[in-house]
């Protein structure tokens, strides 16, 4: 990389802003004088990938979005649902990056706020895969035809979904639990 190109480069990768710089920026903050050079710079820097520029728009050049080795093991990036029943047929709306996280997770994206007191629409619920809860656990259960996310308890013969709004929780005998909710990400 030549040393306009690198000195530029690096200038863009160690800024403390948000917003992107224009190109008479960048030669202020580089010492260069022609705007020139900053544009030649910048089209080596996005022939190569490393920067992504929007067309005609002056503050359009951001760096690109590429993962180190680092990044890819530290990050996971899981599915988000729309409902239980997306969940079910595996029809994910989108996906949501965490770091140092766990596999076998999936967020599901409340669509009302009448099931439970501290959830509220769009609201994303963190889930994990998993066949086995503790009373109080927010589950996603199998019972019969049904895919439900209830509140989980276990008696002798018997077990009880219920949500913060039930009445008469449902009581079955047999269920399949699919996940439980470990998490919440409030929408603010």
């Amino acid at each position: 990389m030549a040393d306009a190109t690198q000195k530029i480069y690096e200038y863009l990768k160690n800024r403390n802003s948000n917003i992107p710089p224009s190109v008479r920026e960048i030669c202020e903050a580089t010492g260069y004088k022609s705007t020139s050079t900053v544009h030649r710079a910048l089209e080596r820097l996005q022939a190569d990938g490393l920067i992504e520029r929007a067309d005609r728009s002056a503050r359009g050049i951001a760096l690109a979005k590429t993962e180190s080795k680092e990044e890819q093991t530290s990050g996971l990036s899981v599915p988000i649902f729309s409902s239980v029943a997306d969940f079910t047929n595996g029809k994910q709306s989108n996906t949501y990056t965490f770091q140092n996280s766990e596999n076998d997770l999936f967020l599901l994206k409340m669509r009302s706020s009448n099931d439970f007191d501290f959830l509220k629409k769009g609201d994303l619920l963190l889930c994990k895969r998993t066949s086995k809860a503790k009373d109080g656990d927010i589950v996603i259960a199998n019972v019969g035809r049904q895919v439900l996310l209830r509140r989980y308890n276990k008696f002798d013969e018997f077990y009880q979904l219920s949500t913060d709004t039930d009445d008469l929780p449902l009581t079955v005998m047999q269920l399949e639990i699919m996940a439980k909710a470990i998490g919440t990400i409030n929408k603010i």
